[in-house]
């Protein structure tokens, strides 16, 4: 307990207690969220085999000086179920590259393998990914250049990006919608609706509202429902007009500052560009920081400071500095609630396409916006499952008592599947058929986090599914079963036995999630999941997702067995003074036994699971035998061994 004047110094003032919690709201958002700065690194081993969709200026210049449709191939493959990776470097210098790899271009044509820098915010598609999505990326064609990595690469991944964009254009633009409609037809993203303002709340199915112009004399009356909107989870871009509009509005907006903006209009080419490590900035070059408009810059009215963690992506670099672009964040809860604020009218103008760089990037941070994760209802079915599965195996008895696993030991196999999305997964099965080397020992063990329901499949005798009927496995959830098998006496080692699993659900669509070891390169890149036990065999990355390897030797030598039988002649009786010898090929040692009068005879402490080449001798007769090989699995007992004269 503290005393009265331990808690009198721990006091705060009304004044000192809100900036302290507002202190504490700032860093808990900034320091947790990856929307806003200062960023923290998350890296993952991203394998060979994987998909790069260049974003920088001169792998992407096919066709123009930036592919815009390389946007709409993303969206293509988030329509379809296949979770993208956004590469963006936390901390890079402007136009600085997002990670270096060994990569050969697949399309649209092919180029051959070298060492590439990859700028601009590119997008990843993982190897275990790359096969669902080929199909999509050859279908959409438009010369959007991708890459395949021929090397394995550490990449800071900003967002592991499942939502599936739809984008609502507000009706309260009018005829000024189009400015915002051609850049998503050129970008090739036709999940785009129009949009009543008073429509717009908390629960409203979009992922981005776009805002292009909005000409009100008294101001756009829906207001607060965007404010609904955006506290909800749901991410705005607002440009030109729209920002004083909505940002002005002393009630309901001030999103980014607290007193509002009031016009610069500077039109200066001399630019700035501060943050560019945060996703709107994601361009390679400049932006036209002189287009026309009504609002091209803007600057804090008297007596306004930023809030709500707003900072500039684009901003003059001489005079009053006035903002071109900038961001802020209104949502605590997770992913979303961002305010993306541009000057400027109309970039990409009402005729042909703009080829200018410094019109396309201006564009692009439009196109960022439509990318940036935001939180939605689940029942808006804007999300894509996201699971993973993980297997480990760990030897359960040691039958030598060596340490290595040999014909005879038994393995449990741990498996583990995370749902790190946020959409369940009802009906969730994980099927498993073991290696044909195995005897599966029962019963299985099945345990959940997470909120996670599942119980085992009673039925399971090694193949099929591990669970039984109606498994859920919800956001954040988990579900563990582990399997013990044996290994048959009669596998041959040394060798490997192979195991993975394959999982399947309602909202996985036809998709199977097939589980991949779990080794240095995967513990924690894709989701919380226990650790594998203790003794679990070492795993090595792949090219591909590895099942998980099991390394089986050859039997030890503590595990023994004997050979025995008896020697006779073509009648039947029994042969005195044969020598039975047995050669281990292994170990390269001999074992020999003469046969009583009544001819038998015992061979001990002979390893099993060795090869061994049995010979016979005898004065007066000759064995068959001679030079016959067997693998000594366990006693052998009443061998017969007849001699032809």
């Amino acid at each position: 307990m503290f005393s009265a004047a331990h808690r009198e110094s721990f006091s705060l003032s009304p004044k000192n207690l809100a900036l302290t919690i507002a202190a504490i709201l700032f860093l808990t958002m900034a320091g947790f969220s990856q929307d806003l700065p200062p960023t923290n690194p998350q890296m993952q081993t991203i394998p060979s085999g994987s998909y790069v969709i260049a974003m920088d200026n001169t792998k992407q210049n096919i066709g123009a000086n930036f592919n815009l449709k390389a946007y709409g191939l993303v969206n293509r493959l988030l329509q379809n179920g296949i979770p993208v990776l956004w590469a963006i470097k936390s901390g890079k210098a402007k136009d600085a590259n997002d990670f270096t790899v060994n990569a050969k271009r697949i399309l649209p044509t092919a180029i051959a393998t070298s060492r590439l820098g990859f700028a601009g915010g590119p997008f990843i598609i993982r190897q275990e990914n790359a096969a669902a999505a080929l199909p999509f990326i050859t279908a959409f064609a438009n010369n959007v250049a991708v890459y395949e990595t021929t090397s394995s690469a550490s990449i800071d991944i900003r967002y592991t990006l499942t939502h599936k964009p739809l984008i609502a254009v507000g009706l309260a633009n009018g005829s000024n919608a189009d400015i915002h409609k051609r850049v998503f037809i050129d970008a090739g993203i036709p999940d785009y609706i129009d949009y009543d303002d008073a429509t717009v709340n908390a629960n409203s199915c979009v992922t981005l509202i776009a805002q292009p112009h909005v000409d009100a004399a008294n101001g756009d009356p829906h207001v607060a429902n965007y404010r609904q909107f955006s506290l909800s989870g749901g991410n705005v871009f607002y440009q030109c007009k729209a920002i004083e509009t909505y940002e002005n509005d002393l009630v309901n907006g001030l999103f980014q500052t607290t007193a509002g903006w009031q016009l610069a209009n500077t039109s200066s080419t001399n630019l700035n560009y501060p943050n560019p490590d945060m996703p709107l900035s994601q361009f390679v070059g400049v932006i036209d920081g002189a287009q026309s408009g009504y609002e091209t810059d803007f600057l804090l009215a008297g007596g306004s400071s930023l809030q709500n963690g707003a900072f500039p992506s684009v901003r003059n670099a001489t005079g009053s500095q006035a903002y071109i672009a900038t961001t802020s964040k209104v949502f605590y809860g997770g992913p979303g609630g961002m305010i993306f604020e541009l000057g400027g009218h109309d970039y990409r103008g009402s005729g042909s396409a703009s080829t200018n760089i410094g019109d396309l990037n201006a564009e692009r941070m439009l196109l960022n916006a439509v990318f940036v994760p935001p939180t939605r209802p689940f029942g808006c079915g804007l999300d894509t499952p996201t699971v993973y599965g993980y297997k480990s195996a760990q030897m359960t008895t040691d039958v030598g008592s060596d340490g290595n696993i040999n014909p005879g030991d038994t393995i449990t196999w741990t498996i583990n599947y995370v749902n790190v999305g946020a959409v369940t997964v009802n009906n969730f099965q994980i099927n498993d058929t073991l290696p044909a080397a195995m005897n599966y020992v029962g019963p299985l063990t099945v345990s959940v986090g997470g909120g996670a329901t599942a119980a085992a499949n009673g039925s399971y005798a090694g193949t099929g599914g591990l669970l039984a009927a109606n498994a859920i496995l919800p956001p954040n959830g988990r579900i563990t079963v582990q399997v013990k098998a044996t290994i048959s006496l009669s596998f041959i080692a040394p060798g490997t036995l192979n195991n993975q699993t394959g999982a399947t659900g309602t909202e996985l669509s036809s998709t199977v999630i097939n589980s991949d070891n779990i080794d240095a390169s995967t513990i924690g890149t894709q989701g919380t999941f226990p650790p594998p036990p203790a003794g679990s065999v070492p795993q090595t990355q792949t090219p591909s997702i590895d099942p998980t390897a099991v390394p089986v030797i050859a039997a030890p030598t503590a595990a023994n067995a004997s050979y025995s039988g008896r020697v006779t002649t073509v009648g039947g009786l029994g042969i005195r003074g044969a020598v039975v010898t047995l050669y281990n090929t292994s170990t390269m040692q001999t074992y020999s036994a003469t046969s009583s009068s009544f001819g038998d005879f015992m061979i001990n402490d002979l390893p099993i699971g060795d090869f061994y080449i049995i010979s016979v001798a005898h004065r007066r007769y000759w064995f068959p035998i001679n030079n016959t090989g067997f693998v000594l699995s366990d006693d052998v007992v009443g061998d017969k061994i007849i001699a032809l004269n």
